[in-house]
């Protein structure tokens, strides 16, 4: 913690969240919270060839996609996210006027490009008990995060019908996650897919159940289905890693309780208007989350898995999801 506190509080003084995040470092430097941390969660995983800046830039150009600021939600070409690397690389000014820091998210990785050619591999993770999503040529889609430093997001839920490994490949990160407790969920559902301003530290602070741990270069963790969590970036870093199904969150109904949550949710916002409704779908929209779930599960049915069991809970949780939404749509019409 002192090693990543030391490198945020290098952050240019006029960067918009440097005293947010050093409230939040102060709060886990404090003995009673240097105990959530949760270091027996970390998992090594193989880095063939060190990621670089060129590797990252490539990455960048090769996506094809714009970038966004979290300061404003604005988008920006690949040129701009290259400005604000170097700037923010060098610890300057994020202002407007000078640059702003955009971010890459779910950069995914094409074969042969940028960040593919480091071979990355997550040695633990063996069909048929987990299913990686892939793309057409059959490799396991790289999914990458590209961030400059000092950049930190709000709480968020990636999947709730999924889980990814979320490994550093490139600089540290600091992750905040909590269990999704009663009180935990029923905060959240009032941010979830909706842009409420930063509330990390309130819920670092306010919220049961949290923990949190620094991930170095080549380290990761399992975030499982509805795992709420925030991410912090002293320097400029690279967070990569897959999208995948586990049989033991099937088998266990972890991942049911957390596609029911979502649903309900949905449920909730269908007949709103304005940016609840529109939370729904978009960049970060939860319905459209949820279908790319579904479509995880039937790959994996109509692929490799081969537990009629584990069938049978997914074909049984697909028909569920479908009559939640066929009933929500006849609704809104």
């Amino acid at each position: 913690m002192e090693e990543f506190s030391e490198a945020w509080n290098k952050l240019h003084e006029m960067h918009y969240q440097k005293e947010l995040g050093r409230d939040i470092l102060n709060f886990l430097s404090q003995p009673e919270n240097q105990k959530l941390e949760a270091s027996h969660l970390i998992e090594s995983f193989e880095i063939k060839k060190a990621v670089t800046g060129a590797d990252i830039f490539e990455e960048a150009s090769a996506s094809g996609r714009y970038f966004f600021s979290p300061s404003d939600d604005s988008e920006g070409t690949v040129d701009d996210f290259k400005q604000g690397w170097i700037v923010a690389a060098e610890k300057g000014s994020p202002l407007p006027h000078h640059s702003k820091d955009y971010v890459g998210s779910n950069v995914i990785s094409i074969s042969g490009k940028g960040l593919s050619r480091c071979k990355m591999t997550w040695s633990n993770r063996k069909e048929p008990e987990i299913f990686v999503k892939k793309q057409k040529n059959g490799e396991n889609i790289l999914y990458n995060v590209l961030t400059p430093a000092g950049h930190m997001t709000g709480p968020h839920m990636d999947n709730s019908g999924s889980g990814h490994d979320l490994g550093v490949s490139f600089g540290s990160k600091l992750i905040l996650f909590w269990q999704p407790s009663e009180k935990v969920l029923e905060d959240y559902k009032l941010m979830h897919g909706l842009n409420r301003g930063n509330l990390t530290a309130n819920c670092v602070k306010c919220w049961p159940g949290l923990h949190w741990v620094i991930l170095r270069t080549g380290e990761s963790i399992v975030i499982s289905p509805g795992i709420i969590h925030a991410v912090l970036s002293a320097d400029n870093s690279v967070a990569s890693g897959w999208n995948f199904l586990n049989s033991e969150w099937i088998c266990n109904g972890s991942m049911k309780v957390m596609v029911e949550w979502e649903l309900k949710v949905i449920e909730e916002r269908w007949t709103e208007k304005g940016s609840l409704k529109k939370s729904l779908y978009g960049r970060h929209g939860i319905l459209n989350s949820l279908k790319q779930d579904m479509n995880m599960w039937k790959d994996w049915m109509n692929t490799s898995l081969k537990n009629d069991e584990i069938m049978k809970d997914l074909r049984d949780l697909i028909n569920l999801v479908n009559k939640r939404l066929q009933k929500i749509d006849k609704v809104g019409k």
